[in-house]
Protein backbone atom coordinates (compact mmCIF):
# COMPACT_ATOMS: atom_id res chain seq x y z
CA UNK A 1 0.00 0.00 0.00
CA UNK A 2 2.75 2.48 0.90
CA UNK A 3 4.51 1.71 -2.40
CA UNK A 4 1.34 2.54 -4.32
CA UNK A 5 0.92 5.76 -2.37
CA UNK A 6 4.52 6.75 -3.11
CA UNK A 7 4.07 6.04 -6.83
CA UNK A 8 0.91 8.13 -6.96
CA UNK A 9 2.44 10.75 -4.67
CA UNK A 10 -0.54 11.00 -2.35
CA UNK A 11 -0.94 11.08 1.39
CA UNK A 12 -4.02 10.40 3.47
CA UNK A 13 -5.26 12.70 6.19
CA UNK A 14 -4.58 9.87 8.65
CA UNK A 15 -0.90 9.83 7.67
CA UNK A 16 -0.77 13.63 7.78
CA UNK A 17 -2.15 13.51 11.34
CA UNK A 18 0.47 10.95 12.34
CA UNK A 19 3.33 12.86 10.68
CA UNK A 20 2.34 16.18 12.26
CA UNK A 21 1.37 14.65 15.59
CA UNK A 22 -2.07 16.21 15.30
CA UNK A 23 -5.47 14.71 16.04
CA UNK A 24 -7.05 13.32 12.86
CA UNK A 25 -10.27 15.18 13.68
CA UNK A 26 -8.34 18.47 13.63
CA UNK A 27 -6.67 17.60 10.32
CA UNK A 28 -10.08 16.83 8.79
CA UNK A 29 -11.40 20.13 10.11
CA UNK A 30 -8.47 22.03 8.58
CA UNK A 31 -8.88 20.31 5.23
CA UNK A 32 -12.61 21.02 5.13
CA UNK A 33 -12.01 24.64 6.12
CA UNK A 34 -9.58 25.27 3.28
CA UNK A 35 -11.34 23.20 0.60
CA UNK A 36 -13.31 26.17 -0.82
CA UNK A 37 -10.05 28.07 -1.39
CA UNK A 38 -8.50 25.02 -3.05
CA UNK A 39 -11.51 24.69 -5.36
CA UNK A 40 -10.73 28.18 -6.69
CA UNK A 41 -7.03 27.42 -7.17
CA UNK A 42 -7.11 23.74 -8.11
CA UNK A 43 -10.51 23.68 -9.80
CA UNK A 44 -11.47 20.52 -7.89
CA UNK A 45 -12.42 19.19 -4.48
CA UNK A 46 -10.20 17.01 -2.35
CA UNK A 47 -10.67 13.26 -2.73
CA UNK A 48 -12.73 12.09 0.23
CA UNK A 49 -12.72 8.40 1.06
CA UNK A 50 -12.89 6.31 4.23
CA UNK A 51 -11.00 3.82 6.32
CA UNK A 52 -12.05 1.24 8.89
CA UNK A 53 -11.04 2.14 12.43
CA UNK A 54 -10.08 -0.26 15.24
CA UNK A 55 -13.76 -0.64 16.17
CA UNK A 56 -14.62 -1.73 12.62
CA UNK A 57 -16.43 1.51 11.77
CA UNK A 58 -15.99 3.45 8.55
CA UNK A 59 -14.40 6.83 9.22
CA UNK A 60 -13.84 9.67 6.73
CA UNK A 61 -10.39 10.54 5.46
CA UNK A 62 -8.95 12.51 2.58
CA UNK A 63 -6.35 11.40 0.08
CA UNK A 64 -4.36 14.44 -0.97
CA UNK A 65 -1.95 14.75 -3.86
CA UNK A 66 1.56 16.04 -3.33
CA UNK A 67 0.51 19.48 -4.61
CA UNK A 68 -2.50 19.56 -2.26
CA UNK A 69 -0.30 18.58 0.70
CA UNK A 70 2.16 21.34 -0.12
CA UNK A 71 -0.71 23.83 -0.40
CA UNK A 72 -2.03 22.72 2.99
CA UNK A 73 1.43 23.05 4.52
CA UNK A 74 1.50 26.77 3.79
CA UNK A 75 -1.77 27.59 5.49
CA UNK A 76 -2.44 29.02 8.90
CA UNK A 77 -5.30 26.55 9.54
CA UNK A 78 -2.91 24.19 11.32
CA UNK A 79 -2.42 26.56 14.22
Amino acid sequence: MNELMMQRQTMTSVLIAEATEKNHFDVLKAIRKMEPAWEKVGKSKFACTSYIDVQGKHQPMYELTKTECLYMGHLEYWY
